[in-house]
């Protein structure tokens, strides 16, 4: 009994500290177990905080009683030297922190969302920079923050919002742009259409409506109203379709019916891809008009040039001759096989120098090419060319409008030598007035004196200077009155060289001067309309009949008994 009392309490200690040891290794093993997901907690934890740090996302956390949680980090992207701790710290201060509106923007939104947790995203814009950041908000998870925290999310988005920006602005540009080329289509003179991928009229403009006789554009696209007619059996539908199954332009000239008046078109169907076929018609029949007037006139006009004496050749743009009329071939020796091959203006002066038909000159290649600068020449050249046979020939050259140039070469020899003869004439009449002992002057028919010798200068004592001016009869009496004993007399020669000139009928009287001469006057009327004014000297005369009458016969021995 007292063995058994007393292994009982043994073995109890034995179980208990058995117990012990199993709950001390268990709480070992447990505290082991605890501290192992401790340090991994721990080190995910400062992973999580690293990754937080270097995430492209600032995250803020907004309390509701205005305090903020934020990255350092964060300030500094805002360019703030101090840490933020309210909404109102992320203000803009020294051209740093977001912009004055946004910011109120801002805090409107977190208000909002931690009253009611609807969620919010913002563009926002930092002071004096062109970065962009994109917020994104909402209530903060209970479990983690009290009830009435925001949670903010901050995105670096300037190129996201630059690129935003850019392509809005593009869009704006295009609608624009559109807007304009849709009125120009609109308002355009000619007929535009444009046709589904199904060749059905899709759209027209007011030029089509008009040209058709349609009310408005959606009348004649519902109407399927045509503007021109088939042709060759393919009707404008087909040939649309031709030019989208080739994808290239189609372009024909049509007649068709514009406003009641047939007209010819000239007329596009362009591939468009998937949009369709588009499809423009210009009225050409003016156009047309005028040519078939411009081909006539020119058949006329050459064949008014071949009548001409004068030589004609016309050059176009290209230096080409593109025109010669018969006497050019004629005056230059040209055969008509050789001008046929449309030769270039230096290759024609060059065989009109071969047939000695152009002047002879020291440096040809280098008159050759002043004369190639006719064509860039704006007005019309003309210049005198003396053959080596002597021939004379007025040349003219005229740039015309198109680049060319139209040459007229007229023949002056003969002009030339009656010029000569002329001229040989009046030196001679000249001469042959200057030396006659009567005085001569000749006055036109305006009464203005053109032809004096020097006998008349002289017997007036007029020079140079007061002749060389022609002066008018009126002006000359004055000049010629001093001169006679009578200075009234002078009205009484004026009046006889106005009547000669207006009758045509010769007068005489007679003028004594101031110094004794005297004078017999004629004015003979010339074939010419002019007036010739003749004066002849009769004071020697006089003074021998003077003393015929005043000598004595008997005395002086006339008379012998």
């Amino acid at each position: 009994m007292t063995m058994t009392g007393t292994g009982l309490p043994i073995a109890l200690i034995g179980i208990l500290m058995a117990l012990w040891l199993i709950g001390a290794a268990v709480a070992i093993w447990t505290g082991l177990s605890m501290r192992s997901r401790a340090s991994k907690l721990l080190r995910q934890s400062t992973r999580l905080d690293r990754l937080l740090e270097t995430a492209p996302a600032f995250p803020v956390v907004v309390h509701s009683d205005g305090r903020v949680e934020a990255p350092e980090r964060f300030a500094r992207t805002l360019g703030l030297d101090e840490p933020v701790g309210s909404l109102a710290d992320l203000g803009g201060r020294n051209n740093a922190g977001l912009a004055q509106m946004d910011l109120a923007e801002l805090e409107t939104k977190v208000r909002e969302t931690q009253r009611t947790g609807k969620g919010f995203t913002l563009h926002l814009a930092i002071e004096a920079s062109n970065r962009r950041l994109t917020v994104v908000g909402n209530i903060a998870d209970n479990v983690i923050y009290p009830i009435g925290t925001a949670s903010l999310w901050f995105f670096d988005s300037t190129e996201n919002v630059q690129e935003l920006e850019r392509r809005t602005r593009e869009a704006d540009e295009a609608r624009s742009a559109f807007a304009a080329l849709a009125g120009l289509i609109e308002a355009a003179p000619i007929p535009i259409w444009l046709r589904q991928p199904d060749l059905k009229l899709h759209f027209v403009n007011h030029a089509y409506v008009e040209a058709v006789g349609g009310t408005d554009g959606g009348q004649v696209v519902d109407d399927g109203v045509e503007l021109l007619e088939p042709e060759n059996g393919k009707g404008a539908a087909e040939y649309a379709a031709e030019a989208a199954t080739e994808n290239a332009q189609n372009e024909r000239i049509v007649s068709a019916t514009l406003k009641g008046e047939r007209r010819q078109l000239r007329v596009f169907d362009i591939p468009l891809g998937a949009s369709g076929v588009a499809g423009l018609a210009i009225d050409v029949q003016d156009l047309i008009d005028t040519k078939s007037e411009l081909r006539k006139l020119s058949e006329a006009q050459r064949d008014l040039l071949n009548f001409m004496s004068a030589g004609v050749a016309q050059f176009d743009a290209r230096h080409g001759l593109s025109f010669a009329n018969l006497p050019f071939q004629s005056m230059f020796s040209f055969r008509d096989q050789w001008l046929s091959e449309k030769p270039e203006f230096a290759r024609v002066l060059d065989r009109m120098r071969e047939n000695g038909k152009l002047p002879e000159v020291r440096d040809f290649p280098a008159w050759r090419k002043t004369r190639e600068e006719w064509f860039r020449t704006a007005e019309p050249t003309e210049e005198n060319w003396l053959l080596p046979d002597g021939t004379h020939l007025r040349v003219l050259a005229q740039p015309i409008p198109d680049g060319g140039l139209l040459m007229i070469f007229e023949d002056r020899t003969e002009q030339a030598q009656l010029a000569r003869a002329r001229d040989i004439l009046l030196r001679v009449r000249t001469a042959t007035f200057d030396n006659l002992f009567e005085a001569i002057a000749v006055f036109s028919a305006d009464g203005r004196l053109s032809i004096w010798n020097r006998i008349f200068a002289e017997t007036w004592q007029l020079g140079d200077d007061q002749l060389i001016k022609h002066p008018r009869l009126d002006e000359l009496l004055p000049l010629l009155a001093g001169h006679l004993e009578k200075p009234t007399q002078i009205n009484v020669l004026g009046e006889m060289i106005r009547m000669t000139s207006s009758n045509r009928a010769q007068r005489q009287s007679e003028a004594i001067f101031a110094d004794g001469r005297m004078f017999r006057i004629a004015t003979v009327p010339l074939p010419d309309g002019n007036t010739l004014f003749n004066m002849l000297e009769l004071s020697d005369r006089s003074k021998m009949k003077q003393a015929l009458l005043d000598a004595d016969p008997i005395k002086d021995g006339f008379f012998t008994k």
